[in-house]
Order: structure tokens, then sequence, then C-alpha cells
């Protein structure tokens, strides 16, 4: 851990302020670049630094995994980086592949697919509705989860927000449902992710930082949004969703961006490891960390403090 992310594991309020500096200050200010490049910096030391010097393939990387704790029968969200992966295995689509074969039979990867959106203006230039296509491979989540997508017989969800695909036993149940609701949650009822959270899924964070992509903490939002509580926390997006070629215009809430200053992501990751939650290990020089869905939510909902992991809300914009 390099002395920022020290500095913010410690002193939440500093990475809540430098957040909230960063946000409000123009692209083009030394400080805002500073930040930038910092973050980025510490991510790839922290994370990105596969050097696989013995020569070890992602089959030994899937050994690794197995050593603490995953099988074959299990559910696994799977977060990755191809640039820390590339050292062991040259092909996003035999990363894939080598997955399925540890879980597609009796068990099931998942990938986040978080799609790259086009834009229809409605009305007027303020009211745009955004596109999702169920068969695009278009996302941004890295070229893991593009060859993912393009394998047959994965399933995609239909809620175009912290969009997952699934391969195996369980894939087509975990999305059946996902856009029941008048007004879907990404992570709330019926959602993907609460289907991972029910069945205890396992969440694999290879060669990217755990709490900077556990997009799971927000099934304590979304799941029990009625006990949430903070006001205004959500904003309403419009999709036209093109489902085996029927298009559906649907409304779906979200997190409201501006929220995200709060996030204090160093503390709560210091939180999580003392409390034995998250395994952080290093492989060959490839960042691993590891957590179960249930004790990850459980904590969530048990802590003291008022939204955690979110940091500093002002009372104002708390419930009563």
């Amino acid at each position: 851990m390099n002395v920022l992310n020290s500095l913010f594991a410690y002193f939440p309020f500093l990475e809540y302020l430098a957040k909230t500096l960063n946000q409000s200050l123009p692209t083009s200010n030394r400080f805002k670049k500073f930040l930038s490049s910092a973050k980025a910096k510490s991510r790839r030391v922290d994370s990105f630094g596969s050097f696989n010097s013995s020569g070890k393939t992602f089959d030994h990387v899937i050994e690794c995994l197995c050593k603490h704790g995953i099988s074959g029968s299990d559910i696994c969200i799977f977060h990755t980086s191809y640039s820390a992966l590339k050292p062991f295995e040259p092909s996003p689509g035999s990363i894939c592949l080598k997955l399925i074969n540890l879980l597609g039979g009796e068990g099931t990867v998942v990938l986040p697919t978080f799609p790259l959106f086009k834009y229809l203006k409605r009305h007027s230039a303020t009211n745009t509705c955004e596109v999702f296509d169920l068969l695009s491979r278009r996302c941004w989540t890295g070229d893991i989860p593009r060859a993912f997508l393009g394998i047959e017989g994965v399933v995609r969800s239909p809620n175009p927000i912290n969009n997952l695909t699934a391969y195996g036993k369980h894939a087509n149940e975990m999305m059946k449902c996902n856009i029941a609701d008048e007004i879907p949650l990404p992570c709330g009822k019926n959602s993907s992710w609460e289907f991972c959270y029910k069945n205890n899924a396992w969440l694999v964070f290879l060669g990217v930082d755990a709490v900077h992509s556990m997009t799971m903490i927000h099934l304590a939002e979304d799941l029990w949004h009625d006990l949430w509580p903070v006001n205004r926390w959500y904003v309403r997006r419009d999709f036209l969703l093109n489902i085996d070629n029927i298009p559906v215009v649907k409304t779906f809430l979200e997190r409201d961006p501006a929220w995200s200053v709060h996030y204090c992501e160093r503390s709560f990751k210091k939180d999580l490891v003392a409390e034995g939650i998250l395994t952080s290990f290093t492989f060959e020089g490839l960042r691993i960390e590891l957590c179960k869905s249930k004790p990850l939510i459980d904590f969530l909902k048990n802590n003291q403090l008022p939204a955690y992991p979110y940091r500093f809300i002002r009372s104002k914009n708390l419930k009563n």
C-alpha cells in the first residue's frame, strides 16, 4: 500500500476531501492531475504488478484459487484486468474458456459486462433515452468480459446498469426476472446481483483493486432501499432495450454519481481485511483478492455508521 492509500485508510476524511476537490476542479487543474496520476500509480503498483518471472500459466492461477477455497460447484463473479493476466495467458478468450472449464458444469462463471450506450433524443435535448442492445459486445469492463460475451451459451442480464453475464448451471435462473419490477434497481430485488448474494457467490478480483471494483456493495442500498438512510440517493434513467429484437422502453433507478465522493474505499478495505472478510495476496506478481458475498453484505448491514461505507454525509441529507 503506498503512502497516499495509507493516509486515506487511517484518515478517511482526507480521501473524502481529495475526491470532493477533484470533482469540483477543472480538468486542467494541476492538483486534479496530481490526484489522478497518484491514484493510477497506486493501483498499478498495488494491483497490476504482474511479472510472472517463473513462466506460470493461467492454469496455475486457477490452482491457486482452488487452494483458497473455490470449487467447481461455486458461483464466482470475476473482476479482471487483462493487462495483469496477459503474462499468464495471451488470449482473453482462452482465459474465459479456462474459467468455464473450472465452473461451467456444476458452478457458474459470472463477469461484469457494463455496456457502452448510445443515446436517442426524446422530446428535447435534455430528455434522452439510452440504448441497450442485449446482443452487443460493446462493454467498458475490459477485454476479458468482451471476449466472454462472444462465447456461445452465455446468458446476459437484461438490466443495463451494473450488467452481468454468466455461463453455467445457474446462468438462466440468475437472469430470469431481472427487470420484472416496475422500476428496477441494478442490485435490488430480482437482480442478478441479489441471486449471487443469496447463493453466497465468491467475488474474485484478479489484478484489480477489490474495493474500487466491488459493485456488490450496492446491494446493501438497493435491496433494502426503504431502510437506506440518505435522501435523494437515486436518479432515474430511461433505456430503450432491444431484447429478442423487440424494442422496449423502461425506466431504471441508479445511485446518483454525485454520492461517489463519499465512498471512502481505502478505510473500507482496511476494515474488510481486519474483519477477515477480504483475503488479499500476491501470486507471481499478480494481486488476487477474494471474499464471499454474504459476509460482505452482512458486515455492511450491521455497521453502526449510517450509509457505511459512504462517509461524511451531511445531516440534512439523512432521513429522519
